[in-house]
C-alpha cells in the first residue's frame, strides 16, 4: 500500500520556502507539496507531502465493487482540491468548508 497523504513540520526554519523546494527534489515525481498556513495554532512551517497516485475515488470504488454498492447510492464529503474528483464520480458529492 501507498501513503496518500502526511504532513511535515520543521520547527524553527527561517526559510521555510527553500526546505519544501529541497523536499520536492528529493521526493521527486509523484508527489505533490503545499504549504498549510496554520495546521494547529502556534505551529508553522508544516506542507502536506500528497501522492498524485493515490486518489480517493480510486478507493472508494474499489470498495464499493467489492461489497456491491452502485456508485450512484455512494455520498462522498470533501473539503479541499485532492476531493474533487471523488465528489465528483460518486452519486452524492458534498463540499464542505
Amino acid at each position: 500500500a501507498e501513503c496518500a497523504k502526511c504532513y511535515v513540520t520543521v520547527p524553527g526554519d527561517e526559510n521555510f520556502a527553500t526546505t519544501m523546494q529541497e523536499l520536492q527534489a528529493v521526493l521527486g515525481e509523484g508527489w505533490q507539496l503545499r504549504e498549510i498556513k496554520q495546521l494547529f495554532p502556534g505551529i508553522t512551517n508544516t506542507c502536506e507531502v500528497q501522492s498524485t497516485r493515490v486518489n480517493k475515488a480510486d478507493g472508494l470504488s474499489g470498495l464499493c465493487k467489492a461489497i456491491g454498492v452502485p456508485l450512484s447510492h455512494v455520498w462522498a464529503f470533501g473539503d479541499d482540491a485532492n476531493d474533487v474528483r471523488m465528489l465528483s464520480e460518486m452519486g452524492w458529492g458534498v463540499r464542505m468548508a
